[in-house]
């Protein structure tokens, strides 16, 4: 029971809670005599995942993903389960427990086709989850630049693994070695739910004995996608759309920069953003010297400020931020020092801990 817990658990990710196709409540259950394979889809992304079984013979039906994943949770754990197909029911047994469980038909089940894949390669689930940690955060949810609500996945010139988010007013970028086999990768964007769920999903890969991160298969053709954890196969369909050309924002030529240690700055910002409110998170900072001041003001809370120690280069600059997208950068510089590149008021600025790292972000100004 167990192992069926795991797997409907993988599987209801890709299940949505309201279906006007009702077939799409249901996850597909197959055997192979020594395995159950269930399968769970949207119609734009697929989870599959392996049961080992005693006996497994004569099976193919598909049942509420819901139903089966409640029973499963309630009965313990170490219970051995049984399914038996009657007419147009599931039987499920375990011990004294037993459920006779509704069924609609396998041949209304959408099953999204494997294409031939132009790229294959492996990279270390921990490298994957690195990439989702440090991009994720910044990418948009709107309906009108629907491009943008997801990760961009592509070559970089310098031949590297490169992974972008933005919603406008933040990005997120984050670059590794370019696994073997995906020399001339196709630019893609993994759609929102598909990062969510592949993130879940490398929560779950344990280290092997020896320590190391197990590796995770990656596939496309450019419309599509599949990753292999092993047991478990996540296949989507790629968002259909141009993703914007990132490093045009990225500034170049910068005449200020300031060193600083990330969770001082991040503790500092907290604190003055109390007296703001949803509406209002602008956070004026001023650049000088020895010194970084941050205030923000609210007509109905006040006025907030705190002065920190840091290391400015260039003249005085006075810049504003929103608030909570400023936390949300300082929270991926965990670590420290870290740097922050300017121009002038209007213009983007470059957070990045050295010029070597592996991820920088950029950040829109506000009016001040």
């Amino acid at each position: 029971m167990k192992q069926l817990r795991a797997a409907m658990k993988a599987v209801s990710g890709a299940i949505e809670s309201r279906n006007t196709i009702p077939v799409l409540s249901n996850v597909l259950i197959t055997c192979d005599g020594r395995r159950l394979f269930l399968t769970g889809t949207d119609l734009d992304l697929m989870i599959e995942t392996t049961v080992e079984a005693q006996k497994a013979r004569g099976i193919s039906v598909t049942v509420g993903a819901k139903l089966l994943e409640d029973i499963a949770k309630k009965l313990p754990a170490e219970a051995l389960a049984t399914m038996v197909l009657d007419g147009n029911q599931l039987v499920v047994s375990a011990g004294r427990a037993r459920f006779r469980l509704p069924t609609l038909p396998v041949a209304d089940f959408p099953i999204l086709t494997a294409p031939e894949w132009l790229h294959e390669f492996e990279c270390p689930a921990s490298v994957w989850t690195q990439m989702i940690d440090r991009v994720g955060f910044a990418m948009a949810s709107e309906e009108a630049r629907y491009y943008l609500n997801g990760i961009y996945l592509h070559q970089t010139p310098a031949g590297l693994l490169g992974a972008a988010a933005t919603d406008g007013h933040r990005l997120a970028v984050f670059r590794t070695d370019m696994p073997d086999g995906g020399e001339g990768l196709t630019s893609i964007i993994l759609g929102r739910k598909a990062v969510g769920l592949v993130a879940k999903l490398l929560d779950d890969l344990k280290p092997g004995d020896d320590g190391v991160s197990p590796e995770v298969e990656f596939a496309t053709d450019g419309k599509k996608a599949r990753f292999d954890f092993g047991t478990v196969t996540l296949t989507t369909k790629l968002i259909d759309g141009q993703y914007p050309d990132y490093t045009r924002v990225i500034p170049i030529g910068t005449d200020k920069r300031c060193e600083f240690t990330p969770s001082i700055l991040r503790e500092a910002v907290d604190r003055v953003i109390v007296v703001t409110t949803e509406k209002t998170r602008l956070v004026k900072a001023v650049f000088g010297g020895e010194l970084l001041q941050l205030e923000s003001v609210s007509p109905e809370n006040g006025r907030g400020t705190e002065e920190l120690a840091v290391a400015h280069e260039g003249g005085e600059l006075t810049i504003g931020f929103n608030g909570s997208y400023l936390l949300a950068v300082l929270d991926h510089l965990a670590g420290g020092p870290a740097e922050v590149l300017m121009t002038d008021p209007a213009g983007p600025t470059l957070w990045r801990q050295d010029e070597q790292a592996t991820s920088f972000y950029v950040l829109m100004p506000m009016r001040v």
